[in-house]
């Protein structure tokens, strides 16, 4: 397995462990307010990067063996409750051509701000990632991440679950 291949491979991995336990009355977080938009609610994927699923969210090449390794979202939920808390669930796979070479389970929980539409995430699992948002008239979401971790913000369409 070449450098870069295992570099990403691991991005993709280390993600896989259990969400630790949190406390959800941490100070700071913040629910939205009555006069805002309620954000609060379970949401599923409906496209990355302006793809539908299975969305190519991430292209690199190994610089070892040149060969283009791509990195693609096949689902994602995202849980917001009324304390301002989150919990985001993903499933990504790399491949080099057609072939899979790594899947990975994304999973993450943390803090929730909003102000008016602009949502603000801050994950309290994985250090270092804090990621944006904003709430739609029509209920879905919209992020922007770097699900795959490897420097590439993309833009995640949400849409409320009933």
């Amino acid at each position: 397995m070449t450098h870069r291949l295992r570099h990403l491979f691991v991005g993709l991995i280390a993600p896989l462990a259990a969400a630790a336990c949190s406390d959800s009355t941490a100070p700071g977080t913040r629910v939205p307010t009555p006069d805002t938009p309620s954000v609060v609610g379970r949401y599923a994927l409906s496209g990355a990067a302006g793809f539908a699923l299975p969305a190519l969210v991430n292209t690199s090449v190994a610089p070892e063996t040149g060969d283009v390794i791509d990195v693609y979202v096949l689902s994602d939920t995202l849980e917001v409750t009324a304390d301002g808390r989150y919990e985001q669930r993903a499933r990504l796979e790399a491949r080099i051509g057609q072939q899979v070479v790594a899947r990975s389970n994304w999973v993450d929980h943390g803090s929730l701000t909003s102000n008016s539409s602009t949502l603000a995430f801050a994950s309290e699992y994985i250090q270092n990632v804090a990621f944006t948002g904003r709430l739609e008239s029509t209920g879905g979401i919209r992020l922007q991440q770097d699900l795959a971790r490897e420097g590439n913000i993309v833009e995640y369409a949400f849409t409320r679950l009933p």
